[in-house]
């Protein structure tokens, strides 16, 4: 589906210039994993759930979702001090990243017209944005979430947070989306 690309690129552009991001602090990324070389922290933009809204006949009427995980390494900040403001000895928090994130994508028709521009041929655009849904408790993670492989390090080097936008609707004719070659 060209749409949910579409905005997965588009939310990249927009988070990246919203939040000042250096081109290797944010990307899509499958599954919400931050690539080897990521650095103390991490934004990915996922795939959401997708689903039909309304039955109107020959029409296909969805919400599209889209996930984001942010994940901070905690540098040489103990474990017992990642439950304080910031969850890292370097200034970038957690939760701050995750609630900037939230600010800068919730009901933006902006973000929602830079995945329109992107949606080329005979496709419907996106009609209504993105809204927040919620933010999933964070989750320790071990040095292989960053690495993508085994590693010999035990314990956990930072933690993540997944949140989830849905509303982003889009409304087409069932002969557009099944005449579509693979």
């Amino acid at each position: 589906m060209i749409e949910t690309s579409a905005l997965q690129v588009a939310a990249v552009d927009w988070i990246r210039g919203r939040l000042g991001l250096e081109i290797g602090e944010i990307d899509v990324a499958h599954g919400g994993r931050p690539p080897a070389i990521a650095g103390l922290f991490f934004v990915a933009i996922h795939s959401g759930p997708w689903q039909s809204i309304n039955d109107q006949g020959y029409l296909l009427d969805e919400d599209i979702g889209l996930q984001v995980t942010v994940s901070v390494k905690s540098g040489s900040l103990p474990t017992d001090r990642w439950g304080k403001p910031g969850y890292s000895d370097h200034g970038v928090g957690l939760d701050v990243l995750a609630t900037r994130v939230i600010g800068v994508v919730h009901l933006q028709y902006g973000l929602l017209n830079n995945a329109n521009d992107q949606i080329e041929g005979d496709v419907n655009k996106y009609v209504e944005p993105l809204r927040f849904r919620r933010a999933d408790a964070p989750v320790e993670r071990a040095a292989e979430w960053w690495s993508g492989s085994k590693t010999t390090h035990h314990g956990y080097v930072g933690m993540s947070r997944t949140l989830l936008f849905t509303g982003a609707r889009v409304i087409q004719e069932i002969e557009q989306i099944s005449g579509e070659t693979l």
